[in-house]
This record gives structure tokens, C-alpha cells and sequence, in this order.
């Protein structure tokens, strides 16, 4: 049988290519999508998706996340779970449905409303998937689950979003296509699943599901609030083409936040879940994750930050190039965006769902009123308010994790500090070879990238001693998959 950390590490594995592949893929879409879809298509749907996303969080009142920390599962909380999330997801669909008018209205975006009712009907496709997506995570079947997630976004990019884009179908193609990935989603988890129990319905288990539930709904809630606040306030205040610019700067954003970040939540939750009374396990591993996070957000920082208009250029056109100093400011706080997911899957790992809860509420309050005010001086002035929050937000959940683990401020001051000297170093050689260069073309923009990374790992070796934990952590890592 495999060992723990073998097994640890293959689910990283998996994870890591398989949403690298993911990722791969929705930025290969957007790169042709942003050429055939103007930004205030763009911007319809993802007003769309916040309402959306808002309300797909109570759909499943936390029962998925639920069945995968219990510590003790049985096939009755399996059924009932199954029958919650697919009650709450039809209840909450025909929800949506009926007031997109309201929220169109609310939006003042014309022609949200059509788009509203479609993606009503994404609430209750989810709602009878979540279980079969949680019992993947549950059982560190990361391979099955990967695959699933990566057949139907490319099902849904390659075979439907392109193609009706190209025949000229507009936001169209994008609201179908998200239709049809949720679809084949469900057919394949269904599948992989259909032996892990049938329906049933148990007051006693309903009742523990959501006592743990209820408090991860309230703190998806809050950090959905957080995650799309920005959006709301850009749609309703700025219009639908400023959100369809600002919504692609913050996807080039989470390309490499999901590859980092995503990765680390669906591998750490379920194992820190397993080892939730080891406090002193947990908490190696947050400080060692920390380090990690930083070495690799230190490059990819420097990268955009210097370059984000050519990124611009090459990747969307020069009809997105509004969006370049929307990314350059965004990318400042990559370290604090990834590096909090740590924090929420410890905590959800520990039962602290409540303390996350308030915490995210405030980050949620904070996004808002930041991008509200910041929306006065246009989409900048909305990102430099983001960032701020997401720095205070890393402080919130540092402190939460801390309780619930004891570990020492020093070691995180340290990560930060030398990764700060790293990324000035980086930008300061950057800057210098853009100006030197000049216009800058698509090989010379890869061939700087890999330039950035020589430059990291080159100061990174001058601090060796400083990096020492990360060295053997990183060799162990290499011997066990070895």
C-alpha cells in the first residue's frame, strides 16, 4: 500500500498538472474568446455569474465540504446529504430564475436579465454534483477528480464556447458553454460515485451536516462577498464593458492563484482534516507552505508587474489594453491572495468555521467599501482598494491560524522579508532590460519569463542558508515521489 506522504505527494501531483492543464486551457479559450467577444459581452456574463455564485453557495448549505471533514462518515449521511444539496439547488434555481428581472434592474445593465435566467439553471445541475465532487475529495481520489473537471472544461471551451463565438453568438456562446461543462461534470462524477450509496434522508445526520455547514456557508458567503464585491461594484458604478476589462485582468490574476493556491486548498484540507488533532504537524506544514508559496509567487510577481502591458497586447489585443494597469497593480499582492488559502483550509480543517466566518465578513466589508470608494478615480483606483483589503485579509486569517496552531510570527516575517529583497531585486533588473529592449515580442516576453526565474533562483541560492528548510523540504519531496 502507499504511504501517506507518497500518497500526499502523488494528489499534489495530480492536482497541480491537472489544474495546470485546466488553467492551460481556460487561458488558451480566452486568448481566441477575447478576440471574438467584445468587453461588454465579457462584462454581461460575469454579472451574470456574480448573482450566480451568490445564491449557488446556499444551494448546497455547505453539506460538501461537511461530508469531507466529518471524521466519521456513514452512507446515511451520504443519502441525506445528496438529497439536501439537490432540494436547495432546484429551490434556489427557480429562485434566480424568478427575480432576474429584479437583479437587472438592481445591475441597470440591459439585457442581464435573459442571461440571469439561463445560468439559473447551472444552480441546480451543482446541487447534484457537490456530494459526488466531495466524496472524490473525501477519499483523495484527486486523479479521478481532476480528470472530471478537465474533460468538461474542455469539452465546454474547445467544442462549444469557440465554435459559437466564431458563428458570431456573443455572451451566447459563453452562458452555453458554462451550461454544458456543469453538465458533463455531473455525468462523470455520477459515474465515478455510483457506489458510494443511493438516496435517504436522516434528521439526525441532516443536523450534524449543517451545524458544520451552515457556519462554512456563512464563510463561503463572506469570502464569495470579498471575491466578487469588487465586480458588483465595478458593474453597477462603472458599466458592463469596465467589468468585462477589469474581469479579464483579475483572470489573468488567477491563473497562477489557482495553480498555486487551488491546488494547496483541495490537496491540504482533506489531509490537514486527518491530521486536525496534530498541532504541531500543522503547523510545519503552514510555515514550509508559506515558503513555498513565496519562492514561486516572487518570479511570476516580478514577470507581470514589469511587463503587464505587452501581456496585454500579445495575449487579449489592443482593444484590452485598459486592463494592463489594472493588472500591474493586482499582481503586487499575489503572495497575499495564494498564500490566505492556507490559512482557510487550516481552519476548515480544525471545525473553525465560525471564527473564519466573521473574519471573512469584515474582508467582505472591506472589499466593498475599498472598491466603492476607489471606483471614483475609475478601475485603478478599484484595484488599489482590492489589494489593500487582500493585504488585511492575509493579516485576519495569519492570526486566526496562529490561534488554532501556535507557530511564530518570525518565521513568517522572515518568509516575507526575503522575498520582498527577491522581488525588488527582480523588478529593478526587469525594468532595466525592458528599457534597454524596447517593443517587446511574444519569444522575447518567454524568453524574459525564463530569464525572471534564472534571477530568482539565483538570488534564492545567494540565500541558502536563509532557505535551507525549503531545500530539504523540497529533496524530501523528490526522494518520496522518486
Amino acid at each position: 500500500m502507499m504511504s501517506n506522504k507518497k500518497a500526499t505527494t502523488s494528489n499534489f501531483v495530480w492536482v497541480f498538472f491537472g489544474t495546470a492543464g485546466q488553467n492551460l486551457l481556460q487561458f488558451s479559450a480566452l486568448i481566441v474568446l477575447a478576440r471574438l467577444i467584445s468587453p461588454e459581452d465579457f462584462g454581461i456574463v460575469s454579472a451574470a455569474m456574480i448573482f450566480i455564485g451568490l445564491i449557488g453557495i446556499f444551494s448546497e448549505l455547505g453539506v460538501g465540504p461537511a461530508i469531507v471533514q466529518k471524521l466519521e462518515l456513514t452512507t446515511e449521511d451520504v443519502g441525506t446529504g445528496k438529497v439536501i444539496s439537490a432540494a436547495l439547488g432546484l429551490l434556489m434555481g427557480m429562485g434566480v430564475y424568478a427575480s432576474a428581472r429584479f437583479f437587472e434592474s438592481f445591475m441597470r445593465i440591459d439585457g442581464l436579465a435573459g442571461v440571469v435566467q439561463l445560468l439559473a439553471f447551472v444552480l441546480p445541475i451543482s446541487g447534484l454534483t457537490v456530494i459526488g465532487q466531495s466524496l472524490l475529495q473525501r477519499h483523495l481520489e484527486f486523479k479521478k477528480y481532476i480528470l472530471c473537471i478537465f474533460i468538461s472544461y474542455l469539452i465546454s471551451q474547445l467544442f462549444v464556447a469557440i465554435p459559437l463565438a466564431f458563428m458570431g453568438y456573443g455572451y451566447h456562446s459563453l452562458v452555453v458553454a458554462t451550461l454544458v461543462q456543469n453538465l458533463v461534470l455531473l455525468l462523470s462524477v455520477s459515474f465515478l460515485t455510483r457506489s458510494y450509496g443511493g438516496w435517504t434522508f436522516s434528521l439526525t445526520s441532516a443536523k450534524t451536516l449543517a451545524n458544520y455547514g451552515f457556519g462554512q456557508s456563512l464563510g463561503k458567503f463572506a469570502n464569495y462577498l470579498a471575491g466578487q464585491g469588487d465586480n458588483f461594484v465595478v458593474g453597477r458604478f462603472l458599466g458592463a464593458s469596465s467589468l468585462g476589462i477589469y474581469g479579464r485582468s483579475y483572470q489573468l490574476l488567477m491563473v497562477p492563484t489557482n495553480l498555486i493556491g487551488a491546488v494547496l486548498d483541495k490537496v491540504m484540507f482533506p489531509m490537514m482534516a486527518a491530521i486536525q488533532k496534530d498541532n504541531k504537524e500543522l503547523a510545519n506544514i503552514y510555515i514550509l507552505s508559506m515558503s513555498i508559496i513565496a519562492m514561486v509567487s516572487v518570479p511570476t510577481t516580478a514577470f507581470v508587474y514589469v511587463f503587464s502591458e505587452e501581456i496585454i497586447r500579445l495575449l487579449l489585443g489592443d482593444n484590452w489594453l485598459d486592463a494592463a494597469p489594472v493588472l500591474k497593480i493586482l499582481i503586487t499582492v499575489l503572495f497575499f491572495r495564494i498564500s490566505y488559502k492556507v490559512s482557510d483550509a487550516l481552519s476548515r480543517a480544525k471545525g473553525s468555521v465560525y471564527r473564519r466566518a466573521w473574519r471573512q465578513t469584515i474582508f467582505a466589508g472591506s472589499v466593498i467599501i475599498s472598491s466603492y470608494y476607489g471606483s471614483f478615480y475609475g478601475l485603478e483606483g478599484v484595484a488599489y482598494g482590492v489589494t489593500v483589503s487582500i493585504i488585511f485579509n492575509y493579516i485576519l486569517m495569519l492570526q486566526l491560524s496562529k490561534t488554532l496552531i501556535s507557530f511564530s510570527y518570525a518565521d513568517i516575517a522572515v518568509v516575507i522579508i526575503k522575498n520582498v529583497f527577491t522581488l525588488i531585486v527582480c523588478i529593478l533588473l526587469l525594468d532595466r532590460l525592458k528599457d534597454s529592449i524596447g517593443q517587446v515580442a511574444f519569444l522575447q516576453l518567454i524568453v524574459l519569463g525564463v530569464f525572471t526565474l534564472l534571477i530568482s533562483i539565483f538570488i534564492w541560492a545567494l540565500l541558502y542558508k536563509l532557505y535551507e528548510r525549503e531545500k530539504h523540504f523540497i529533496i524530501r519531496l523528490i526522494r518520496v515521489t522518486g
